[in-house]
């Protein structure tokens, strides 16, 4: 296999041109807030109702996993109820009176009450401010939110927050790009549709999670591969909880939400509390489609093909840049050059299956690409089966038969990433063409060279609990396969 086209240093760049907020517009934004810190401090200082405690940014400039394209920043106010009883539901209300009488020269419009927080409008930089008054409890920064409608409480610890987001970017250097990274990809998504719900918050917590797994992080193609497999091989059924600052045992039973990630300070608090189970398969499937195009991208025979696949992840503004050789395409040429791009998204299907299973390995997938793209240029080969078997029955199985292409030659993916492989064996098994029988044993022997991948004789394992379904068709020149999936019923 040719190295990748695109690499880790390709979406390094273009994350530092394109993704990472510049540190002169952090410098500008953070003396905006100091501002208004200031302006706020004054005129609460001279009002009833609440007394100031302190004002602390907040946000994903405070964290450092800001995008360029930020447009509202976040300060915590910490508030104590003063001798004039003000109901604590009215906080949101009484600081945006605050935020008014700060700046007067405000059109009404320009302050907005929502359901934690005061927002004001800076028609100059762009910019909104997340202005959240918070409740103090007189110890350690913790305090509580107000629904300003219901009333309704929750507990935070804004300190805390950040502490969480700075150990991880302590413990591994590139959690912070990765997490921007996921951050724009979701910006991408809703750019494209206004009803995709996902937080950027949610985003940093399943970042933290794979650093916490021990994942690397530093290849940032790798890295984002192995985001989006998480996303799709649990569905984002499976509870995140993180032990910071609560024990494991302060983690209340499962109230049967659609998602469950907690909030890193307050177990109580599900991030993803108002998400429905549509929200969730949207994005389980936007990560299917996310990972699907970086496995494709890794093993495309040209440069365009990759580049247009990470494009599907981070908009069309990435270019793809020039790491590497320079190369444009592969050496191969033709019959081989068609039959390599078909086998390219075969072996994108099974990188998709190593990283739901674990296997094969990339050595192993490495030499299946070869094999499969040699048999196919010379049309040795009728059918190809990969997969796992349990007690001589097939539990999961991709099997690729030669055909006449058609006119589609389909994205690749789509592998089911689910299945109970426990007790299971993989193995794969080819299955030879007429014309490769009538070979002489002499030119027979020159493809085996090349190809250098032993096979030995064994049964093909019986159907299992399952079903075939026919999903794909890949072609190019004239070359094509028909995939089938056999999964669990």
């Amino acid at each position: 296999m040719m190295s990748p086209f695109i690499t880790h240093r390709d979406i390094l760049d273009f994350a530092e041109q394109r993704v990472n907020l510049p540190q002169d517009s952090v410098r500008e934004y953070k003396d905006q807030v100091g501002h208004l810190r200031e302006c706020l401090a004054q005129i609460i200082s001279g009002n009833l109702g609440f007394d100031l405690v302190k004002i602390l940014y907040a946000g994903s400039v405070a964290k450092g996993t800001a995008l360029s394209t930020i447009n509202d920043l976040d300060v915590a106010v910490y508030l104590e109820k003063s001798q004039v009883p003000v109901d604590e539901k009215d906080a949101v209300k009484w600081t945006a009176e605050r935020l008014r009488e700060a700046y007067p020269q405000k059109q009404p419009g320009d302050v907005e009450c929502h359901d934690h927080c005061a927002r004001i409008a800076f028609k100059g930089t762009g910019l909104d401010v997340d202005v959240v008054p918070i409740i103090y409890e007189r110890k350690d920064d913790w305090g509580h939110l107000v629904d300003k409608d219901t009333g309704e409480k929750l507990r935070t610890n804004v300190r805390l927050h950040l502490d969480f987001i700075r150990k991880r970017k302590g413990q591994n250097p590139h959690f912070a790009q990765v997490a921007r990274l996921a951050k724009w990809w979701a910006k991408q998504r809703k750019d494209e549709d206004p009803g995709f719900k996902c937080k950027s918050f949610l985003l940093e917590l399943l970042a933290a999670r794979m650093s916490d797994s021990g994942s690397e992080l530093g290849d940032y193609a790798l890295a984002l591969e192995e985001f989006f497999s998480y996303i799709v091989k649990t569905g984002l059924e499976e509870r995140v909880a993180f032990h910071d600052y609560y024990p494991a045992e302060a983690v209340p039973s499962s109230a049967g939400a659609a998602v469950e990630v907690l909030d890193p300070v307050n177990p109580h608090n599900n991030v993803t509390g108002g998400y429905s189970t549509g929200h969730r398969d949207a994005l389980v499937e936007a990560a299917e489609e996310a990972a699907d195009a970086i496995r494709e991208a890794r093993y495309a025979t040209t440069r365009a093909r990759a580049v247009e696949r990470w494009q599907a992840v981070l908009g069309t503004s990435f270019g793809g840049g020039l790491s590497g050789d320079g190369r444009e395409t592969n050496s191969a040429t033709g019959s081989a050059a068609h039959s390599e791009h078909v086998a390219s998204k075969a072996t994108a299907d099974l990188r998709a299956m190593r990283r739901y299973y674990g296997v094969p390995d990339e050595s192993m997938i490495q030499k299946l690409q070869v094999e499969l793209a040699e048999l196919l240029a010379g049309g040795y080969v009728t059918r190809v089966q990969y997969g796992f078997s349990r007690g001589g029955e097939k539990v999961l199985f991709l099997e690729y038969a030669a055909s006449p292409p058609g006119s589609h030659d389909y994205k690749s993916g789509g592998v089911f990433a689910r299945a109970d492989v426990s007790g299971a064996g993989w193995n794969s098994y080819m299955f030879y063409s007429e014309k490769w029988r009538s070979l002489q044993p002499d030119d027979r022997e020159r493809v085996l060279e090349r190809i250098r991948l032993p096979r030995k004789t064994t049964k093909e394992p019986v159907d299992g609990d399952g079903y075939w379904a026919a999903d794909k068709i890949y072609a190019s020149g004239g070359i094509g396969v028909r995939r089938r999936t056999f999964r669990p019923a």
